[in-house]
């Protein structure tokens, strides 16, 4: 227990380094005083088209995690879904990261019965099939743009892992054989895994479905809202810029090195836009009014987490 503990310690003390490190790098990067003027360009109906597109993310992230949990015979209305994937964002206000939120859902989802192991899944899988569709766009606009991008070594290389990981992940799918050489502990825990996503693609398709929907919610949660904050704040990169990093920052931010993603977002957004001259002042700014964007709606959530027994 004291060893878990202390792993869990130093796990977080690893992670507050690494944010303090890319936020002391950022905070040199920027030119503050004009972030402030650049904010103040902003427009009530920027905010209004930003809102009606967080909330149709949620709204796409809600059916993608109902199709999942239907596989496991969960029946509730994409309301329930919903409530329960926006009051997770007012959880993990209060979390060190989206693990948070991602425990409360599977609680939440699995106390009725108390089938937590497939309320757990669900949430899971539901993480997986994200990452995998917000991979696919990420390659697909690369290839779509890579006669601008192959002299960005970076790019490539993150894209070329990304390939090779989808490639790994059907493999494995598809010839179990090919993981044996692993040792037995670890090749126990992968052929559970590879177990629990087939149970979801022979269901109906559940998983590819699901991977459809998180498509949806990368058009309007990532793409279009992200690209209205560009807007309001007069940064233009070209469309086929944009697209080709913006779902790559999003990989790039998801890795787990910092606290809530902290620093390495903003770093991402910096030196992958960057490259397109987009100024340093102007993606910390994008970056720094989404977070507030995102947290004041997350602090809206408040009412619904406070009414979470209610049955819908």
């Amino acid at each position: 227990m004291n060893n878990f503990f202390n792993k869990k310690r130093l796990k977080f003390i690893f992670k507050a380094v690494v944010t303090l490190l890319f936020l002391w790098w950022v905070i040199f990067k920027v030119d503050w005083w004009a972030a402030w003027e650049s904010l103040q360009a902003i427009r009530w109906y920027h905010l209004l088209i930003y809102t009606g597109l967080y909330y149709a993310g949620l709204f796409f992230s809600a059916i993608k995690w109902k199709i999942l949990a239907e596989t496991k015979g969960f029946k509730h209305s994409t309301q329930k879904y919903f409530n329960l994937y926006y009051s997770a964002t007012f959880v993990n206000n209060f979390a060190p990261s989206f693990i948070g939120g991602d425990a409360y859902k599977s609680y939440e989802l699995g106390k009725e019965g108390k089938r937590f192991k497939s309320a757990t899944s669900s949430v899971v899988i539901d993480r997986i099939a994200g990452l995998i569709g917000a991979m696919i766009l990420a390659v697909f606009f690369f290839g779509l743009n890579f006669q601008s991008l192959q002299q960005h070594k970076l790019i490539v290389l993150i894209n070329l892992g990304i390939v090779s990981g989808i490639v790994a992940f059907l493999l494995i799918l598809k010839f179990p054989q090919c993981y044996s050489f692993l040792p037995l502990k670890i090749r126990k825990l992968v052929d559970r895994v590879v177990n629990e996503v087939k149970s979801y693609q022979h269901n109906s398709g559940a998983l590819f479905r699901s991977i459809l929907f998180s498509f949806w919610f990368n058009l309007f949660g990532v793409l279009l809202a992200n690209a209205v904050l560009f807007w309001a704040l007069g940064v233009n990169v070209g469309w086929l810029n944009y697209l080709s990093v913006i779902f790559l920052i999003g990989i790039v931010s998801s890795t787990p090195i910092t606290i809530n993603n902290i620093g390495i977002k903003e770093w991402a957004y910096i030196t992958f836009f960057g490259l397109f001259g987009a100024s340093a002042t102007a993606m910390v700014t994008v970056v720094l009014l989404s977070r507030f964007l995102q947290m004041f709606f997350s602090f809206l959530a408040w009412p619904i987490f406070m009414r979470r027994e209610e049955k819908l």
